[in-house]
């Protein structure tokens, strides 16, 4: 009876991942920054992203998704930092009279978040730990499956610094980037 249940419940996941749209996106990131650290300023890095989403009626679609942001410098000090953040999204395409203008909303929380080589900012050593993650996106999808967007993310984090002294420190941080997306659906 067990194996029997289990693979009722295989077929109808098999079945489900047949309905659901695939995208894959990559995505390059501009004007980043990172308020526990002084409010440094972040290089332009890349992200590549993925998606599994589910049509519930026409124009709106629900789904998880990952992505990682490939490590990226601070502008002006020593240092580095990625994210990877597991998320729930909701896409939207209320505009009747454009029909691949969409909206994008994701919520979720970075089940990885590391910084290395900021010590000099503390007067010790430091480190990520995960957090919350937003975003907000607006785009467009042409006929072949290919689509861009523009979002807005927001990635929070708990920063834990040691100084010199062994005076340990937790304060919240915030990455936040306005980034350029292109992808496929499949």
């Amino acid at each position: 009876m067990k194996k029997l249940v289990l693979a009722a419940l295989a077929v109808v996941v098999l079945a489900g991942s047949a309905l659901a749209d695939f995208n894959l996106r990559l995505g390059v990131d501009f004007a980043g920054a990172v308020d526990a650290v002084k409010n440094k300023k972040m290089d332009t890095g890349f992200t590549v992203g993925v998606e599994q989403t589910f049509g519930l009626i026409p124009k709106l679609e629900v789904g998880l998704g990952a992505e990682i942001l490939i490590p990226r410098k601070y502008a002006d000090a020593k240092g580095a930092s990625t994210y990877l953040p597991l998320y729930l999204t909701v896409k939207a395409n209320p505009i009747l009279t454009a029909p691949g203008v969409f909206f994008k909303g994701n919520v979720g929380y970075n089940v990885l978040a590391l910084q290395a080589d900021i010590s000099s900012d503390f007067g010790g050593s430091a480190g990520l730990s995960g957090g919350m993650y937003y975003a907000l996106a607006a785009g467009y999808e042409l006929p072949l499956g290919l689509f861009f967007d523009l979002t807005y993310a927001i990635y929070n984090s708990e920063l834990t610094s040691v100084n010199v002294n062994n005076i340990i420190g937790n304060k919240g941080s915030s990455y936040s980037t306005l980034r350029l997306n292109a992808g496929i659906k499949l």
